[in-house]
């Protein structure tokens, strides 16, 4: 009867395994499902010779998340399958569970660093410490249980950032970490989990840098390109972050530096233009001051290009979008410089009233991150046009 009651299971749960589209796919079903499922195997009614057509199964429920309009539903079908997870450590011997040590492994260590929510972060770091007590069969359990143990996944940043570059240390996870923050944290639908993932793959990638310039770099170009908003904004600061640490170690080849360089060739004008445009803007400026901070040579053509785009960002009232203008246009002219033309029409932006007061502040930011160099050539021009622009304008 056991028997059964799985093969039922395994037909509520076929839909997502075989690969149809997720949001078809009923959550209430999978947290069912596997909360069944960690029943039953505590119980020693699910048969060790099942497990090969189960876990795989449970891999997918580790990674279970349904985008719905701003935010996403599936954290309660994850924590099942921690706990399906849990009971498994507890059900099987080690031999029997030797076979999947791997695949588990990794993706509860994903899941304990990685997950947007805080229990499910904690539920997935007490599935894996029960799998080490008594399995002792996971790489490295004792240092990682001990690194990322059930109170110092509570921070999400400290996971990220911190829990995350000491465990990619060990070769057996850092390959599935950097797939999974490529993959699925870098588009993830939160935009604080899209930046944490891209600053931790800064961190990642120094240690696995040939894996990264091959697979992850020309991935995340394709999907600056994406239509999607959210894809476009994380790819394109996975991209500036990518590089500016690279570029601090490797010296990139011809090639790499050209594939990541081309991206914002013939970008796509609905792109900056339309709904939700200022985030791709804010992306876009991340881009470019961490490929400026790289100093590598770009065309004429191109330079303009960019400085084109920043210029442009700057008639936004969004001051989000004008700060990281400012810090972009600060490392653009630390690497290629300004003329005096260009000089010269910042310095118009910033004291012409007729411009507006949006414009002026954008400007006048500008002008606070420029390189040194160039402000000490013209640093009256400079300070009497701030003290102009810092005139209250009273129009009747």
């Amino acid at each position: 009867m056991a028997n059964d009651i799985i093969s039922s299971i395994f037909e509520l749960l076929a839909e997502y395994v075989s690969g149809d589209d997720i949001s078809a796919v009923s959550d209430s079903t999978w947290h069912g499902s596997c909360l069944a499922l960690a029943e039953l195997s505590r119980r020693g009614l699910l048969l060790p010779d099942m497990l090969k057509d189960i876990m795989p199964t449970v891999i997918l429920a580790l990674r279970f998340d349904q985008k719905k309009g701003n935010h996403s539903i599936g954290a309660h079908v994850r924590d099942a399958a921690c706990y399906v997870c849990w009971s498994f450590a507890r059900a099987y011997e080690p031999n029997i569970m030797r076979p999947f040590v791997a695949d588990m492994a990794n993706a509860l260590v994903v899941v304990s660093v990685f997950d947007r929510e805080i229990n499910i972060r904690r539920a997935s770091s007490a599935a894996f410490q029960e799998n080490v007590g008594r399995q002792g069969t996971f790489p490295h359990g004792i240092d990682i249980i001990t690194t990322a143990d059930y109170f110092t996944v509570g921070n999400r940043a400290k996971s990220f950032l911190e829990i995350a570059v000491e465990i990619s240390k060990y070769s057996e996870y850092r390959l599935h970490m950097i797939q999974h923050l490529t993959n699925t944290t870098i588009v993830h639908w939160d935009k604080n989990m899209r930046e944490l993932a891209a600053e931790t793959l800064r961190k990642l990638c120094v240690a696995d840098s040939e894996y990264v310039i091959k697979n992850t770099l020309p991935k995340l170009a394709e999907g600056a390109l994406n239509k999607d908003l959210v894809i476009r904004h994380g790819c394109l600061i996975g991209i500036g972050r990518i590089c500016a640490s690279l570029a601090k170690t490797l010296d990139l080849d011809i090639d790499t530096i050209t594939l990541v360089q081309g991206v914002l060739d013939d970008y796509p004008k609905e792109y900056l233009d339309n709904l939700g445009s200022d985030l791709t803007r804010i992306a876009i400026c991340r881009y470019i001051e961490c490929l400026s901070s790289c100093k590598w040579e770009i065309s004429h053509a191109r330079r303009l290009h960019w400085l084109s785009i920043l210029e442009s960002s700057l008639d936004r009232k969004d001051e989000d979008l004008q700060l990281a203008v400012s810090i972009a246009t600060g490392r653009f002219s630390d690497s290629y410089g300004l003329k005096d033309d260009e000089l010269a029409r910042f310095l118009e932006m910033t004291t012409s009233i007729s411009y507006g007061c949006f414009r002026r502040r954008g400007y006048s930011l500008v002008l606070g991150e420029i390189n040194h160099a160039i402000f000490e050539r013209n640093s009256r021009k400079m300070i009497e046009a701030l003290a102009e622009a810092a005139k209250v304008h009273v129009r009747f």
